[in-house]
């Protein structure tokens, strides 16, 4: 699970979190929006299996998007709990999406839609759905008391801008030449190298990785949370899936396998 939760490592991912948790540039931290909004008819990475919630567990939010949820805790700490409504608008796939054929039935969530409560407070909205024909959306946009930061950068609540180039400028300027060598190791920026790495010299070093395994397992525990929300109909505290007191969408995968 560690080396497989790279997200947060990249340069732009780094100075975000710098520039809100450090050096606190849009204030107090207040909400997020997040929405991938497209449509496509593809078979993940052609693989069928991606699409069976017997063996996936899910769709495209466990498998891909825990990452995502990985970053948000690097960001912002724990979840608290879930609010989340999910649906298949399209239970057949295709392995060759232009010409709509071999098609690949698919009983896992094409769409899910949430609202995250954390346990510092903060609140945000994650939209994630390939069941959206027409016009896509893709942004991921972070609130504070003195302005909001994206992928683009800055814009404080006067108006004023600073890009991310500068702003990433910055952050590295920040750091000291020890913990430059640490998060960024040899001069590696590329985030999936970054997270190899790590896990390599943990091993090598006999350290834990700066993802832990534990980390991993909370960030695949949010995804849960969207799916028993969704099932039961109402919040979910992420506690309660970590615990085992909330599985009701995780019961006959279970069961399946012997668990």
């Amino acid at each position: 699970m560690a080396s497989a939760e790279p997200a947060r490592k990249g340069v732009g991912t780094r100075a975000m979190e710098w520039a809100m948790n450090k050096a606190h540039l849009i204030g107090d931290l207040r909400m997020f929006f997040t929405q991938r909004v497209l449509y496509t008819l593809r078979v993940v990475v052609g693989t069928p299996w991606r699409h069976q919630r017997i063996y996936g567990g899910g769709g495209w939010v466990i498998d891909g998007e825990v990452h995502y949820m990985d970053v948000l805790r690097s960001f912002f700490g724990d979840v608290e709990r879930v609010y989340a409504e999910t649906q298949n608008f399209e239970p057949t796939r295709y392995l060759d999406e232009n010409n709509l054929r071999d098609p690949v039935p698919s009983d896992v969530e094409d769409t899910a839609i949430c609202v995250l409560s954390f346990k510092n407070g903060l609140i945000g909205q994650f939209v994630w759905t390939e069941g959206a024909p027409g016009k896509g959306i893709n942004y991921q946009i972070y609130y504070g008391s003195k302005g909001s930061i994206d992928g683009s950068g800055i814009q404080f609540k006067d108006g004023s801008t600073h890009s991310m180039a500068e702003l990433s400028n910055d952050f590295l300027n920040a750091l000291s030449s020890d913990d430059k060598e640490r998060l960024f190791p040899r001069g590696i920026t590329n985030a999936g190298t970054l997270g190899v790495y790590d896990f390599l010299d943990a091993i090598r070093s006999d350290r834990e990785p700066e993802v832990t395994g534990w980390d991993g397992f909370v960030a695949q525990a949010i995804c849960d949370a969207i799916y028993e929300s969704a099932y039961c109909g109402q919040a979910v505290k992420v506690d309660d899936v970590i615990s085992g007191k909330i599985g009701a969408y995780q019961k006959d995968i279970n069961k399946h396998w012997g668990l």
